[in-house]
């Protein structure tokens, strides 16, 4: 694990290590997705547990305690996170139509409260280190669900000494009011454009500022994203002319193996930039289809744009375990379809 920190934390690492000697035992790091705040908390993890951290508070990569971490084999840390990211953290995890015939389960995307449970012996031991610390890294923490948040509770009100939870989120609003109470929040600051560009230049991107566009400004949502531009303009290309039922199947079979929430993606930034063309002649998503957009955002009644961004809305929270993923882009491109139909043939498809 390189302890290097991202140019646009430096502020925020900065202000953590001057509080340092009163730090509360349970933190809570939020910010926007795709900001770097999962590197954030791994080195500051590594920090506490790192014998021989330089200076500015930075763990020195070198001592037994950082190998151990590398190795994640260290046994003072423990991180809670859903078994569908343990493999790939910028790719839930979805399951095919032959591991749904061989009777595979999808990894789950919580984390349950037997993961919590897990940590009661953990917290139960001596500190490898007795004058070490032990740290518990919990990411995301919206993932972890009702039965999960409630045992935490009890440890969060009771730690040991010397026990550190560090929990990351990109929606605080979506953690129980008596998690949010137990613990210290320390907002991460927003990416500065300017900032985010430069950096994204310097990892060799090419076309950064409309990666950034479509990652909403976010660095590392923008990088991830920069794999998949071949299979985006195809999806933009067709979905910018789909005209009819057919097409709309045809689309959905087209894309059928790509994640269903990258493509769930691009429809929701698709409608966001329909609507915003549409009032106030502005394009935020996808810059290189500006023309396209304008031209298309006038047809569709704005009622029915508005509805098609609330059955998006509802299809976010489904996408990561729809149990057909080809039905489920049939069912949003055909009802896109009838969307962008005009107002006049509506009420005669």
């Amino acid at each position: 694990m390189s302890a290097m920190i991202y140019p646009w934390q430096e502020t925020a690492w900065k202000r953590l290590q001057d509080g340092k000697r009163q730090q509360h035992h349970a933190l809570l790091i939020h910010g926007p997705a795709g900001t770097g705040k999962r590197r954030f908390v791994e080195i500051y993890a590594q920090s506490l547990l790192c014998t021989d951290h330089d200076e500015d508070g930075l763990p020195c990569g070198r001592c037994s305690d950082c190998r151990w971490l590398d190795q994640q084999t260290h046994p003072d840390f423990r991180l809670l996170t859903p078994d569908a990211l343990r493999a790939d953290p910028l790719e839930p995890a979805a399951i095919t139509d032959e591991d749904a015939a061989r009777g595979e389960k999808k990894a789950s995307n919580q984390i349950t409260i037997d993961q919590v449970r897990g940590l009661r012996d953990f917290l139960g031991l001596t500190a490898h280190r007795a004058v070490g610390s032990r740290v518990i890294v919990i990411q995301p923490a919206e993932a972890m669900n009702g039965a999960a948040a409630n045992a935490l509770l009890r440890m969060l009100e009771e730690p040991p000494a010397r026990t550190f939870f560090l929990l990351v989120a990109d929606e605080i609003r979506r953690l129980l009011p008596t998690i949010l109470s137990r613990c210290h929040r320390y907002p991460m600051p927003a990416v500065s454009s300017a900032l985010a560009y430069e950096w994204l230049q310097g990892q060799g991107v090419a076309d950064t500022g409309t990666l950034l566009a479509q990652a909403g400004g976010a660095p590392m949502a923008a990088l991830a994203q920069a794999g998949d531009q071949n299979e985006r303009k195809f999806f933009l290309d067709r979905l910018s002319s789909l005209a009819g039922p057919g097409a709309a199947l045809d689309l959905a079979a087209a894309v059928q193996k790509l994640p269903p929430h990258t493509v769930l993606r691009w429809l929701v930034t698709w409608c966001y930039d329909l609507v915003a063309a549409r009032v106030a002649n502005e394009i935020r998503y996808h810059p290189d289809y500006a023309e396209v957009l304008r031209v298309l955002a006038p047809t569709p009644a704005i009622d029915r744009l508005l509805q098609y961004q609330d059955r998006l809305k509802i299809a976010v929270h489904s996408v990561a375990h729809p149990l057909n993923p080809r039905l489920f882009l049939e069912q949003l491109l055909l009802s896109y379809t009838q969307t962008i139909t005009p107002s006049s043939s509506y009420g005669h498809t």
